[in-house]
């Protein structure tokens, strides 16, 4: 499963910081075709070889916790104690 990151609290305050009149509707609405157009413009990389397809969305991947990969890391939760 993955989790793409709709911030709709962000698109709001985006929105009051441009003094752009919208409602809570209007905001999720951005959101979502904020991912969209991230997921149009990452398939195009993927698609003319820039990237390989894990290489841009594996951050995203979701694990057993609820937590995305990229989550995970930034915790400390990828880190593995070394031997010797």
């Amino acid at each position: 499963m993955f989790a793409l990151p709709a911030n709709v609290d962000g698109v709001e305050k985006a929105f009051d910081r441009a003094k752009i009149r919208a409602d809570r509707e209007q905001a999720q609405r951005t959101a979502w075709r904020n991912i969209r157009d991230w997921v149009l413009a990452q398939m195009a990389f993927v698609e003319s070889g820039a990237v390989e397809i894990d290489e841009v969305f594996l951050p995203y991947l979701m694990g057993r916790g609820g937590q995305t990969l990229y989550q995970a890391y930034r915790s400390g939760g990828l880190l593995t104690e070394g031997k010797g």
